[in-house]
């Protein structure tokens, strides 16, 4: 029987997670014990690549990238925020995954420091219009495209978990970090209030057919472990916009990590 390992960790311990199982489902899922993280040991390149298409950006000009930046500006606009209480001074940030452009967008309009803006996005329609509408920045379909390896910051926003090998791709951006860099990433946590409630049908979560990995703390942590940080916060500020009480039952959430998204800032 052929030993599969946990990407996260790379524990041999892992075991066939039936949880997740549904009839239309192209993915099968392991558990790895050792660090409770879940992912996706198998899944259909064809009907992954298909949901890619028919769920993202249809085009470079679609409506759908305003409305996400529109939807989403208020929750960047805090994450700035807890980035420029690490680091406020950066000349350069990498925005990997950067899918709209919304968070650079937000970040430069806080950070007067920042002259050097790379972008990896690997939709063909999403990197067309980052690089419409960031002339002077540097865009790439892959990381390994990019040849700079001293960034003052890097950034990756709910992007992990659509990833095949993340602690690969987690140890590459490391490396990538100037001696006092810090690493943003976000993903979707699989213990959130929203998860544990809606279970199969959360589509922040399981029911996104192109999520490959399921973390929470301890899966991260593990992983930004692993990849060599030393220095590993988790966020859980108040934040700044919207209604005051739904900002007391989001911080509230953040705070008991039942939130629907982790957040961390790592240094090496």
């Amino acid at each position: 029987m052929e030993q599969i390992l946990c990407p996260i960790c790379g524990s041999a311990e892992t075991v066939i997670f039936k949880k997740f199982d549904s009839a239309n489902e192209h993915r099968t899922f392991q558990k790895c014990t050792a660090c409770s993280h879940i992912f996706a040991s198998n899944f259909s390149p064809e009907v992954l690549e298909e949901n890619y298409s028919k769920g993202y950006y249809p085009s470079p000009d679609s409506a759908k990238i305003t409305q996400w930046i529109s939807i989403n500006r208020h929750i960047w606009q805090d994450l700035c925020r807890d980035i420029l209480k690490f680091q406020n001074n950066g000349k350069s940030i990498l925005d990997f995954g950067a899918g709209t452009g919304g968070f650079l967008e937000s970040f430069l309009e806080v950070s007067p420091y920042t002259k050097e803006i790379y972008a990896v996005e690997n939709a063909k329609n999403a990197k067309i219009n980052l690089q419409n509408r960031f002339p002077s920045g540097k865009i790439y379909s892959t990381l390994e495209e990019c040849s700079k390896y001293d960034f003052d910051c890097i950034v990756s926003l709910q992007c992990f978990e659509h990833l095949d090998e993340p602690s690969a791709i987690c140890k590459n951006l490391y490396d990538r970090l100037s001696d006092d860099g810090i690493l943003v990433i976000t993903v979707p946590n699989r213990y959130s209030l929203r998860t544990l409630l809606l279970k199969q049908r959360d589509v922040f979560n399981i029911a996104n057919p192109t999520h490959l990995q399921f973390f929470n703390i301890k899966s991260l942590t593990a992983m930004l472990r692993r990849c060599g940080f030393k220095k590993i916060c988790r966020l859980a500020s108040f934040p700044q916009n919207g209604n005051f009480h739904k900002r007391i039952i989001t911080f509230i959430m953040r705070k008991f990590a039942i939130s629907s998204e982790l957040r961390f800032i790592c240094r090496k």
